[in-house]
């Protein structure tokens, strides 16, 4: 809760304010939405560890690079 009254003070705070939003990350259901911040971070943290495992960022590189092209 003490998230959205820092946003709300900013918004007062300054003349303009961008928000930027994924919705395809949005959720209903708060212990889904947590669920999937508390996956996220996990994933993040394995990738980085297992890129640093010199064929497995050989392997990991090739599907970020295939990511981004589409």
């Amino acid at each position: 809760m003490g998230e959205y009254r820092e946003l709300l003070e900013t918004i007062r705070e300054k003349d303009r304010v961008i928000l930027s939003t994924h919705p395809h990350r949005w959720e209903k259901n708060r212990v889904k939405a947590t669920f999937n911040i508390y996956r996220f971070k996990i994933l993040r943290y394995l990738a980085r560890r297992l890129s640093s495992i010199g064929f497995l960022k050989k392997i990991m590189s090739k599907f970020y690079f295939l990511a981004k092209k589409v």
